[in-house]
């Protein structure tokens, strides 16, 4: 994975006030496991923005 610059991370500090979610994840370059990058990106995105939820409603109901 290459690391992100100080200039980039200078472009996004600059960025207009809000919402930003930044996602680093491990994926497979070559090979055969390239057709799983997709599946497990789909799989992470659900994780990160389901599991707050879900702990927010076991909170709830508890």
């Amino acid at each position: 994975m290459e690391l992100i610059s100080r200039e980039e991370i200078k472009t996004l500090i600059e960025q207009p006030k809000g919402n930003c979610v930044s996602i680093y994840m491990p994926t497979h370059p070559a090979g055969p496991e390239v057709r799983q990058n997709p599946i497990r990106f789909n799989k992470f995105i659900d994780r990160v923005f389901f599991m707050p939820l879900c702990l927010l409603l076991m909170s709830c109901c508890c």
